[in-house]
């Protein structure tokens, strides 16, 4: 995919995610910037969230994400 030449690059491609994924999407960067997880990003809208562990997981609902956080 062509996005991917740009990692590094400084540029940044944004999607548009619903209000309510783009809110999720928030939360998401926002632990990241609490080093409580190590990557978050978006593909075709879907929210997926790297461990420290280096398990990638999909964030499909609000729901999903607390659960998510409950382990971490």
């Amino acid at each position: 995919m062509s996005h991917k030449k740009l990692k590094g690059s400084g540029v940044y491609v944004n999607e548009d995610l619903t209000r309510a994924r783009a809110l999720l999407f928030s939360q998401t960067r926002s632990q990241k910037r609490q080093k409580t997880i190590q990557d978050t990003w978006t593909m075709t809208g879907a929210i997926s969230v790297k461990l420290f562990d280096g398990k990638i997981r999909k964030v499909v609902s609000d729901e999903h994400y607390q659960e998510l956080c409950e382990h971490l």
